[in-house]
């Protein structure tokens, strides 16, 4: 997993290759993931909802982000998606934080955020801080 960022003050823009971090073993049982480093703020958690979702070989995934700092409020996190289809074709969305992270809180989970592929990445576009 490729995982670095370029630091700013209290905005960071991030570039195509900055950081990425990947998801994709369906062979795993169906639970969350440990916490694992997203950014400098932020980690992550994924975890498998459903094998061969729909029938077409890709699984349904979710993941989650907490804020791993002890005084930074993330306000603001904007992110890409990378859907690994079974049929070869990678489809890409952008999605954002929906709201902000204080020190310790999470958000997450197949409410908030999903893919649907055989596996996935995600690479952070911009995040904000205060």
């Amino acid at each position: 997993m490729l995982r670095t960022m370029m630091i700013g003050l209290a905005s960071v823009a991030i570039g195509a290759a900055a950081f990425l971090a990947t998801a994709g073993d369906a062979s795993a049982a169906s639970t969350w993931s440990s916490w694992s480093k997203f950014n400098n703020y932020l980690d992550w958690s994924t975890t498998l909802v459903s094998r061969d979702f729909e029938g077409k070989g890709n699984h349904f995934w979710t993941w989650r982000f907490r804020n791993r700092t002890s005084n930074k409020t993330v306000t603001y996190f904007k992110f890409r998606i990378y859907e690994y289809k079974a049929n070869g074709r990678t489809v890409t969305s952008y999605d954002y934080l929906p709201g902000s992270l204080r020190p310790g809180q999470g958000i997450g989970g197949w409410a908030a955020f999903d893919a649907v592929g055989r596996s996935f990445a995600l690479q952070g576009i911009e995040i904000k801080v205060k």
